[in-house]
């Protein structure tokens, strides 16, 4: 995929050719920002990042001294950054970082567009044939020319701009959406809590509500056995993938549509679910199963079960 206008084969050259080792220490415990490489916040104060600060400020002499557009390569693998996370630092002081991080400058490509390879997973292929876990499993252990010798592609300076300019917006739009539906979390949370205080200011209870259903199956009914899942109800062919259930399912408990199934597993977790996709099911004599009451509107009595402040 290239944008309009542009042509021409990527240049493929390693990392070394356009980035150098930053090798200048903190002599003299000169500076005192000590910062830390995250995998999801960057590259930040370490005090922000513990909530107290964790080197000795006394003895810093041979941390390493980066400043703004500086990159830092964090072994340290995580399941956000299985190979280490790479950040560029975007602070406005001198900063001092832990000598076990790599650190480097890059010139003659644009920091952004190197900054969006390293965000990506292009490069873990290298890092899975040219590195290892050393003696600590959760460390990549790489030698500093051998990350550097990392082949990278890139095109002209004009198409490494625009395809910043593309990812940034992107990242723009998504940050705007995540903090729309944080707002919406919010909202819900808020509307949740009032009415759990509406309904137990009346004081009703859960046997005002549901009535326990105990139809059972016989041995040659044909109704679809179902299961109760933190995400909802589903066929156990469809959830599984195949049938658990044993042939003979005498005994099992009857679902209508627009019953309430409760699991014996994970009950704190909120696994009570509304039935409002199968006209009849069956389920495990260990669920429990109950029909709402005709005074109450199903999907309201659904909302309320699954909100964390139940009635339990």
């Amino acid at each position: 995929m290239r944008f309009p206008g542009f042509s021409g084969e990527w240049v493929i050259s390693p990392l070394s050719s356009f980035c150098k080792k930053i090798t200048r220490k903190n002599k003299g415990n000169q500076i005192s920002n000590v910062l830390c490489n995250s995998a999801n916040l960057g590259i930040i104060p370490q005090s922000e990042y513990f909530d107290r600060d964790i080197a000795n400020s006394d003895n810093t002499e041979g941390y390493y001294v980066i400043e703004n557009g500086d990159f830092v390569y964090n072994p340290r693998k995580s399941t956000a950054a299985p190979y280490g996370p790479v950040n560029i630092y975007h602070g406005k002081d001198l900063g001092i970082i832990s000598p076990l991080y790599l650190c480097f400058q890059v010139d003659s490509l644009d920091p952004d567009f190197l900054n969006f390879r390293f965000k990506s997973h292009a490069w873990h292929q290298y890092m899975y044939e040219n590195g290892d876990s050393g003696a600590r499993h959760d460390r990549v252990s790489i030698k500093d020319e051998v990350f550097f010798a990392m082949p990278i592609s890139f095109p002209t300076k004009a198409e490494q701009k625009k395809i910043v300019s593309f990812l940034m917006l992107l990242e723009e739009r998504i940050a705007i959406q995540n903090k729309v539906i944080e707002d919406l979390k919010k909202l819900k949370t808020a509307i949740e809590e009032r009415i759990i205080k509406l309904v137990q200011g009346k004081q009703i209870s859960i046997r005002d509500i549901l009535e326990e259903r105990n139809e059972k199956s016989t041995e040659n009914n044909q109704f679809e056995v179902l299961s109760s899942t933190v995400t909802g109800i589903y066929s156990q062919r469809e959830y599984f993938n195949k049938d658990i259930a044993s042939a003979n399912n005498s005994g099992y408990k009857i679902v209508h549509r627009g019953d309430i199934v409760l699991s014996p597993q994970n009950l704190w977790m909120g696994n009570i679910n509304y039935n409002d996709r199968f006209e009849k099911g069956i389920v495990s004599p260990s669920y429990k199963v109950f029909s709402i009451r005709k005074a109450f509107d199903e999907r309201y009595v659904a909302f309320l079960l699954k909100t964390k402040k139940a009635l339990w």
